[in-house]
């Protein structure tokens, strides 16, 4: 085979520039010639034609049958059929995006309740200052006899601590 042609043909190959006729003499070239009778300087691109020519054979089996995942048609032999996947990822992509809009929309009502929570904290509840005094004092007595307790309860156990230090030996 002339090396300027297949030369000429793989630089027009690489840039897209190729029609359907001329790609697929560049694979018969290169797949059904053996590598002897390739020329020297073009063996390096003989191993891409022929994964091209692996690839294009893988299918997958179902019901004992091989079929080619690269088929514009069913095996039966109707026209206009391709792997499914392209379907599965539609139909993902419309589950996904109904999840995160249910989630976005839930979560903007949690919002809303959220400020009108917040609203009625900052409302007064009480009508008159005397009412709100009263109220306050009361908490805060409830706060400091709580915290009596507390120190009654840490004192006895600072005394029992205290009682148990006499029996255990000082390390120096």
């Amino acid at each position: 085979m002339n090396y300027a042609k297949i030369s000429t043909l793989l630089d027009q190959f690489w840039e897209g520039e190729t029609s359907l006729d001329e790609e697929v003499f560049l694979k018969k070239y290169f797949q059904e010639t053996s590598e002897n009778e390739v020329d020297e300087r073009l063996r390096k691109f003989r191993p891409y034609f022929l994964a091209l020519k692996i690839e294009s054979e893988i299918g997958y089996k179902t019901t004992g049958k091989t079929v080619n995942l690269h088929a514009r048609t069913r095996p039966d032999g109707a026209a206009g059929w391709r792997f499914s996947i392209f379907r599965y990822a539609a139909a993902a992509a419309v589950v996904g995006l109904l999840a995160v809009g249910t989630w976005w929309w839930t979560h903007r009502e949690d919002q809303k309740q959220v400020a009108t929570v917040n609203q009625k904290m900052y409302e007064d509840t009480f009508d008159n200052p005397e009412d709100a005094a009263a109220e306050i004092k009361a908490a805060l007595a409830l706060v400091s006899k709580k915290m009596r307790k507390g120190k009654t309860e840490a004192t006895k156990g600072l005394k029992k601590l205290g009682d148990v230090e006499k029996f255990i030996p000082k390390q120096n």
